[in-house]
C-alpha cells in the first residue's frame, strides 16, 4: 500500500486538479456560450445544474464518511471499502430511478416538456458517476494518496473535454455534451482502478451500523450544499421561464465557480486530516490545522474577490462576449456569495472532520431554506441579480453558524489582526479596480499588477512572515518545483 501523503502536499495536488477542473470547466462553458445562442446555453446551464446536484449528492456523502473511516483505520481499508461500495450502489441505483420514472414530471417543475428525454439520461449516468466519486474521494482520499487522486481526476476532466467538443461538432448539441459528460466517466472509472487498484473485502462487516449512521446525516449534508449552489438557476427558469436568464446566469455562476473550485481542495484535504487529529485526541494540532486553513483561505480567496466583483462586467464580456453583458451584476454580487460559501465548506469539512455531520447539514440546510424563501421573493422582482442576492444572503447566513459553532468547539478560528490586515489590503484593490477602467486583454496583465500590490501590502504590514516562506518552500519543494530546504 502506498504511502500518505501530508495536508500541504496534498493540498497542493488537489489543488492541480482543481485548476484543471477549473480549465475544463471555462473550455466547455465558453465554447458552448460562443457556439449556441443565449437561450440554448441557458438549457445546458439547467441540465447540468440537475448533473451536479446528482454529482455532489453522490460525491460527497458516502465518500466522506469512506475517507473518514478508512483515514481512521487503515488497516480495514478492504472492509470499509466494500462496505461503502454497497451502501453507494444501492443509493445510486433509487436516485437513478427517480431521475428516470419521473423525468416528465421534472420537466414540467422547469416549465420545458422538451427536457424529459435529457433528464432520464442523467439518470443513466447517475450509477457509473457514483462509483467513480467513490473511489476518487473516498477510497483514495482515505488513504491520503493525494497524487493518485488528482492525476484520476485531471484524466476524467481531459476525456470530459474531449468527448464533449467531439459530439458538438458532431452535431449532437445538447445531447452530445451529456453524452460526452457519461463517456468520460465510465473510461475514467476504468482506467483509475486498473492503474491505482482498489482493495474490497465483499464480506466484511466493519462497523456497519456506525457508518451507516455516519452517512445519513453527510448524505443530507451533500444534498443541501449543493442545492445551495445550483438550485438558483432551476429556480430561475422555473420562476421566470426565460432560457436566456437562465444563461446570463449561468455565465455568471461559471466564472464565479473559479475560487470554488480551486479552493475548494483544501475542504477535501482538511477533512480526514481534522479527523485523524480529533481520533488521536490532539486538540493542539486541531486547532492549528484550522487557524492556519482559514488564514490561508482568507489570504487567497478575498483579493480574487474584490478583484473579480469590481470588474465583473468586463470580464464576462470578455470571456463570453458582449451577448452575455447581462451576467455582469450579477457576477458582481455572486462573487461574494461564492466567499462566503467557500470558507463555509470548510467549516463544514472541520465540522464533519470531528465526527459531527449532523451539525453540519444543520449549517447548510438553514442556507438552503434562506435562499429558497429569499430568491422565491427577489428572483420575480429582481431576476438574476435577485439570485444572486438571495445565494449571497443564504451562505453568510450559513457561514455565520457554523464559525460560531467551531469557534465555541476549539476555541479558534483564526487571527483576529490577520482578518483585519487581510480585509483593509483587499479593500484597496478593489477600490483601484473600481476606479481605473480596464477591459479587453489588458484585464489580465491588469489584475496581476493588483495581486502583486495586494501581496505588496501584506508584507508591509508584516502580515506574510519568514513562517509563510518556509512553509511555501517545503510545500514547493514536495512537488519538484523547488530544491528542499536543509533542515
Amino acid at each position: 500500500m502506498k504511502g500518505k501523503d501530508g495536508i500541504g502536499i496534498g493540498t497542493i495536488y488537489l489543488m492541480v486538479a482543481s485548476v484543471a477542473n477549473l480549465i475544463a470547466n471555462y473550455l466547455i462553458h465558453i465554447g458552448l456560450a460562443r457556439w449556441l445562442e443565449p437561450g440554448i446555453y441557458g438549457i445546458f446551464g439547467v441540465l447540468i445544474s440537475l448533473f451536479l446536484i446528482n454529482r455532489g449528492f453522490l460525491g460527497s456523502g458516502i465518500p466522506k464518511a469512506t475517507a473518514k473511516y478508512i483515514a481512521e483505520s487503515r488497516e480495514n481499508t478492504a472492509a470499509i471499502a466494500g462496505l461503502s461500495t454497497k451502501l453507494q450502489l444501492a443509493l445510486a441505483v433509487a436516485l437513478s430511478v427517480i431521475f428516470i420514472v419521473f423525468a416528465d414530471e421534472i420537466a414540467g417543475m422547469l416549465n420545458d416538456a422538451t427536457l424529459s428525454n435529457n433528464i432520464a439520461f442523467i439518470g443513466v449516468m447517475v450509477i457509473p458517476l457514483a462509483m467513480l466519486f467513490l473511489y476518487f474521494d473516498g477510497y483514495l482520499n482515505g488513504l491520503r494518496q493525494f497524487k493518485s487522486e488528482a492525476l484520476a481526476k485531471i484524466l476524467h476532466l481531459f476525456l470530459r473535454v474531449v468527448f464533449v467538443f467531439l459530439f458538438v461538432m458532431l452535431g449532437l448539441e445538447i445531447f452530445g455534451v451529456l453524452l460526452g459528460y457519461f463517456l468520460a466517466i465510465v473510461i475514467a472509472l476504468i482506467v483509475s482502478v486498473s492503474k491505482f487498484g482498489v482493495k474490497i473485502d465483499w464480506r466484511g462487516d466493519y462497523q456497519k451500523k456506525k457508518i451507516i449512521l455516519f452517512c445519513i446525516p453527510i448524505v443530507i449534508l451533500s444534498f443541501t450544499w449543493i442545492m445551495v449552489r445550483n438550485v438558483n438557476v432551476l429556480m430561475i427558469k422555473s420562476i421566470l421561464g426565460d432560457n436566456a436568464a437562465a444563461g446570463f446566469y449561468t455565465a455568471a455562476v461559471a466564472i464565479s465557480d473559479v475560487t470554488h473550485i480551486i479552493f475548494g481542495a483544501l475542504s477535501i484535504t482538511i477533512l480526514p486530516a481534522i479527523s485523524e487529529s480529533v481520533s488521536n485526541g490532539n486538540i493542539t494540532l486541531t486547532r492549528r490545522y484550522i487557524s492556519e486553513s482559514l488564514r490561508y483561505l482568507l489570504m487567497c480567496l478575498l483579493p480574487i474577490t474584490a478583484i473579480v466583483s469590481a470588474t465583473a462586467t468586463e470580464l464576462v464580456i470578455l470571456l463570453y462576449s458582449s451577448r452575455y453583458a447581462a451576467a455582469g451584476d450579477a457576477l458582481s454580487i455572486l462573487m461574494f456569495g461564492t466567499l462566503f460559501l467557500v470558507i463555509l465548506l470548510v467549516l463544514v469539512a472541520i465540522i464533519t472532520g470531528e465526527g459531527k455531520p449532523m451539525y453540519a447539514a444543520s449549517f447548510s440546510l438553514a442556507a438552503l431554506i434562506t435562499l429558497i424563501a429569499t430568491s422565491y421573493v427577489l428572483i420575480p422582482q429582481y431576476g438574476i441579480q435577485g439570485a444572486a442576492i438571495g445565494s449571497a444572503i443564504a451562505s453568510l447566513a450559513g457561514l455565520v453558524c457554523g464559525a460560531v459553532y467551531v469557534f465555541f468547539r476549539f476555541r479558534t478560528l483564526t487571527r483576529a489582526k490577520s482578518v483585519l490586515r487581510i480585509t483593509g489590503a483587499s479593500a484597496v484593490i478593489f477600490t483601484i479596480a473600481l476606479l481605473l477602467p480596464v477591459s479587453g486583454i489588458l484585464l489580465l496583465p491588469f489584475y496581476v499588477f493588483l495581486l502583486m500590490f495586494y501581496l505588496l501590502i501584506l508584507y508591509t504590514l508584516r502580515e506574510i512572515n519568514s513562517d509563510d516562506k518556509v512553509r511555501i518552500r517545503k510545500m514547493l519543494a514536495a512537488v519538484g518545483m523547488n530544491e528542499p530546504l536543509a533542515e
